[in-house]
């Protein structure tokens, strides 16, 4: 994906989500370079950024993992993924977030507290012998003080087995130091199928592991070597005697600490963390704080050795040393860890201390609830030590009950879980699940507010847990409950009516979770459902304001049960989503409405028909009726005043090729694009004449003699940081953000993410002829008349799928509009032609890409040579030349700073390079018959007499077309038929006759 300048201006052709990204300002980079702006948290990105270590997360192999869905917002982990090369995360896996990210960002999430699971790999490694040790029964035997050296490349599950027996009894250390990879190290005693009885991930120096456990002589353990999320590499063992004179090492050797006491020490790279015990005089809460650390710590406490977590933190506060308080029973023993944030040591100060804390506090002390009408239940997490408060509802009958903290002063979070406090049943982190700090949109505090509504059982006890966003947020809360009944309209078999132009009041509070999700949603399950059956065949357009949520929408062929389109947000500019898509008069149609994330909430809903029913009737032909026109080799018919225009002779057809001519590409192979001076076929040029890119009207400067405008805009060098300096168009400016094309004289189709929003239309400016006039030229002096302005939006369809059709401020009199492909789809293995603005760039081509994947309705995927920019880009069939479709997505960033294969890093930045197949996917076109019903077409008829007339052009893009052949002396009538979604209609006949 790319952005430009410091501009929040959408880029998003290489992102799968297709997520804005803001370029921040270098002083805004400086501040989230600093450590010290955390502590004012100026913004959630800038935290983030700051807290997670921006260079170093960047740095190394990437892996595609899967993360829980309630373990942060989807917001979060794209802050996360966007600095890695990745796309943004998507629904997948069930009740997990899919992602790609470095090894080190998937680090500081596990760190953080979050279950990162590797995803299985996208290709089988080349087979190779597997080391002798590869499964536990094969464990290669053990020694003591002898280092063994090995790789766990070739191992079929990443791991090697060694078997230890200690020849006396007492701590050892198993150290993994020395290892090339990120080790995970475990340790089983019984047999193969033995007890774990220990685990360490960065126990070792750098990311290497180590345990120091208390064995016996004469027993035999297992020793299981293998890497996080599956990396694999040359690992070192060494198993020695542990100096009892290093205390702390582990909690086997853990330094006691008292009841008010305070202890200090140090941890290094050789030792990175430190263990403490202690035991409990008498049940009750006590506190443990790192307070005067000099370094960024985290602080987990166990209730044993080995034992299940009982507390974690990172930050204590907006301070980086870290305080928790639990839970304990006097006379029993518990485990206190110090490590560091990313791995950074210091001097450390531990502090031990009796606890008082208030109700709600803690999950031992929920506050028992009772929903009643206007109850609320207040209080400030501010003071609490770990930031949350626990209620606790046992309902008196089964339904559904809406928990609300609107009203609540700071970035909430809501969880509601089981009595025992084993199983998440609800989360919800924002009402308005959104990219804030992309989005430009003013502040609200009702964004960043918590509500869900959940069905509840008689008799069965709830807690619910009031937090804050990143477990630093805090605040004055406000908490409610309300009991409801479950909307009548709550399954697919019971849907609701809708209209068409009547404003429908819903609310999806009370709805049930079903297995059906939108593919535009993120555990939108919870639904309510209206049947549509429109009276006439054309487009119709559905919007949905949510009052209180972000809800989102989908609309269904109901006899198929085929998901036509669906949408979050209709732009990045609101919450509030939209669906177009054309519909048969007479047929069934069912609507979705939910909410992003688990959210509920009022709504209301809009229908409306597109295009205004039946085509309008055809005027002002051209030869005027009855008049003549002088013999010539092509006579030029015209109507609707498209005479105005200066026509080309009509596109030709390629020369057809023989399926296996075309070249296959490696990644998609070699770069195929061409610039303008390099593209010889004159049917190629011809449909580039009429492709155009959008630029920011920032980027345009009038010239004083107001003839021309300046084409401005940075070198792709200059925003593509750290390029090589060998890589094609280096030098050249890029001043667009996305690509469109005419498809009639004042019509422009583009990709629906790229139509900005309503506001802002007029910023946005249409360029035609932006080329490179040889290697060093660009055409930057644009005349006035090349360049044109947005009327309005005619339709827009974001997310699935993705196409957008604007209506230019004139008709444009000198490009000819693109011949669309009006019903079908292309076929399989089809050469294609793709044109259009890669990164704002000069016009450039691709006729070497062929269709890949044709078995979806709404697109196709295919290998073309493209890049963040060519969003909106025209596709070509490269035999017949009509339009197929237009690009929007891609599978992955455009310029890498590791390589893709294996991780490794570069010294500069490349593009991007995926195999034939994708990798893991490929572009993504939307077919143009979604939208070409809006788009009118003709067809001409022609004879000598009105009694016999029959078709001699078919489907002209434009109100006009060239004739050839015409007999000198010869009286001819002639009609058209305009053809929309809507149906037809066909003019009066004319006639014209040809001097002699």
């Amino acid at each position: 994906m790319y952005a430009q300048q410091s501009r929040a201006r959408c880029h998003p052709r290489h992102s799968l989500v297709l997520l804005c990204v803001l370029v921040l300002s270098g002083s805004a980079q400086a501040a989230i370079g600093d450590k010290a702006s955390k502590k004012a948290l100026p913004e959630r990105s800038a935290y983030w950024e700051a807290k997670l270590g921006l260079a170093a997360l960047t740095e190394g192999p990437v892996v595609d993992v899967l993360l829980p869905a309630d373990a942060l917002a989807q917001k979060d982990v794209g802050v996360l993924a966007r600095y890695v090369g990745a796309p943004a995360p998507v629904a997948g896996g069930g009740h997990a977030i899919e992602t790609r990210m470095s090894i080190l960002a998937a680090k500081a999430l596990v760190q953080r507290g979050v279950t990162v699971t590797p995803m299985a790999r996208d290709a089988a490694p080349v087979p190779r012998a597997a080391p002798a040790n590869d499964h536990c029964a094969d464990a290669a035997p053990a020694e003591v003080d002898i280092t063994y050296v090995g790789t766990t490349d070739e191992a079929v599950d990443a791991d090697v087995w060694y078997a230890f027996s200690p020849p006396t009894s007492g701590p050892y250390l198993i150290d993994l130091g020395g290892s090339s990879f990120d080790t995970i190290l475990f340790v089983y005693f019984g047999g193969c199928r033995g007890a774990l009885l220990d685990s360490d991930d960065d126990g070792g120096p750098g990311s290497t592991s180590a345990l120091v456990m208390d064995l016996e002589a004469g027993e035999t353990y297992y020793i299981r070597i293998t890497g996080f999320l599956g990396t694999t590499g040359q690992y070192s063992l060494r198993i020695s005697a542990a100096d009892p004179s290093v205390p702390g090492q582990s909690c086997v050797v853990a330094i006691p600490i008292g009841l008010g006491e305070t202890l200090t020490g140090k941890t290094s790279n050789e030792m990175e963390e430190a263990w403490f015990s202690y035991t409990a005089e008498t049940d009750g809460f006590y506190r443990f704080s790192t307070a005067g650390s000099d370094y960024d710590t985290l602080l987990r406490a166990y209730d044993g050795c080995g034992g299940a977590v009982l507390a974690a933190n990172d930050d204590e506060g907006l301070e980086s040393t870290s305080a928790l308080a639990f839970y304990a029973t006097g006379g029993e023993t518990y485990y206190v860890q110090i490590s560091g944030f990313l791995g950074s040591t210091g001097d450390y100060s531990l502090a031990a201390t009796a606890y008082t804390p208030v109700p709600g506090e803690f999950r031992q002390l929920a506050i028992p609830v009772e929903p009643r009408r206007g109850r609320v239940y207040r209080g400030n997490t501010t003071t609490l030590i770990e930031g949350q408060a626990w209620y606790q509802y046992t309902p008196s009958t089964t339904g559904p009950v809406v928990i609300s903290l609107l009203g609540s002063d700071f970035d909430t979070v809501l969880r509601v879980r089981d009595e025992s406090d084993r199983f998440l049943l609800g989360f919800n982190d924002n009402v308005f699940e959104y990219n804030l700090f992309l989005s430009g949109v003013p502040f609200d505090p009702l964004f960043l507010q918590s509500r869900l509504s959940m069905h509840m059982t008689a008799g069965q006890t709830y807690l619910i847990v009031v937090a804050g966003w990143g477990g630093f947020y805090t605040g004055p809360y406000s908490l409610q409950l309300t009991p409801i009944e479950s909307p009548p309209h709550d399954t697919v078999a019971t849907p609701a009516t809708a209209r068409l132009d009547v404003v429908t009041t819903g609310s999806t509070d009370g709805a049930t979770s079903t297995l059906q999700m939108s593919r535009c949603g993120f555990f939108d399950s919870l639904d309510v459902w209206y049947a549509f059956v429109p009276t006439e065949t054309g487009f119709i357009e559905v919007g949905v304001e949510g009052k209180d949520f972000n809800p989102t929408l989908a609309l269904f062929d109901a006899q198929e049960g085929r998901e036509m389109a669906c949408c979050e947000d209709r732009t990045f500019c609101t919450f509030d989503p939209t669906v177009v898509s054309q519909v048969t008069g007479g047929r069934e149609y069912l609507i979705r409405v939910a909410g992003y994330n688990l959210t509920t909430g009022n709504f209301t809903m809009t229908l409306r028909q597109l295009g205004g029913g039946a085509p309008q009737f055809l005027t002002a032909p051209q030869p005027q009726p009855g008049g003549e026109v002088a013999a010539q080799p092509e006579i030029q018919l015209s109507w609707n005043d498209g005479g105005q225009a200066v026509q080309t002779s009509p596109l030709g057809k390629a020369p057809a090729r023989a399926r296996g001519e075309y070249r296959l590409k490696t990644v998609y192979g070699v770069d195929d694009r061409r610039d303008e001076y390099e593209v010889e076929d004159p049917d190629h040029l011809r449909l580039g004449d009429a492709t155009a890119v959008l630029v920011d009207v920032e980027n345009l400067s009038l010239d004083p003699d107001g003839l021309h405008y300046q084409l401005v805009g940075p070198a792709l060098h200059e925003i593509v940081s750290n390029l090589c300096a060998d890589e094609p168009y280096f030098n050249q400016p890029t001043p667009g953000f996305c690509s469109g094309f005419l498809v009639a004289p004042d019509l422009l189709a583009t990709a629906g993410h790229c139509t900005g929003c309503d506001g802002d239309l007029r910023r946005i400016a249409v360029v035609f002829g932006f080329v490179m006039v040889d290697a060093e030229t660009p055409t930057l002096a644009i005349p006035v008349t090349e360049v044109y302005f947005i009327d309005e939006v005619v339709a827009s369809q974001w997310q699935f799928p993705d196409w957008g059709l604007l209506r230019l401020d004139r008709p444009v009199p000198n490009h000819l509009p693109l011949p669309l492909r009006r019903a079908g789809r292309v076929a399989e293995r089809q050469p294609l032609v793709v044109i259009g603005y890669p990164l704002g760039l000069p016009r450039k081509y691709d006729s070497e890409g062929t269709v890949q994947d044709n078995w979806l309705d709404n697109s196709f995927g295919a290998n073309l040579d493209t890049t963040g920019g060519n969003s909106g880009s025209a596709v070509f069939n490269g035999d017949t030349l009509e339009v197929e479709g237009m690009l929007v997505a891609g599978p992955f960033v455009d310029f890498l700073p590791f390589d893709i294969f294996d991780g490794s890093p570069v010294p500069c930045r490349r593009m991007g390079n995926c195999p034939d197949a994708g990798c893991p996917a490929l572009e993504v076109i939307t077919r143009i018959t979604l939208m070409s019903g809006l788009i009118p077409s003709y067809d001409v008829l022609l004879g000598t007499t009105p009694q016999n007339l029959s078709v001699v052009r078919r489907n002209c893009p434009g109100p006009t077309c060239r004739l050839s052949g015409l007999a000198s002396g010869q009286t001819y009538y002639w009609q058209v038929v305009k053809h929309t979604a809507a149906g037809q209609v066909s003019g009066p006949i004319w006639s014209f006759k040809v001097r002699p």
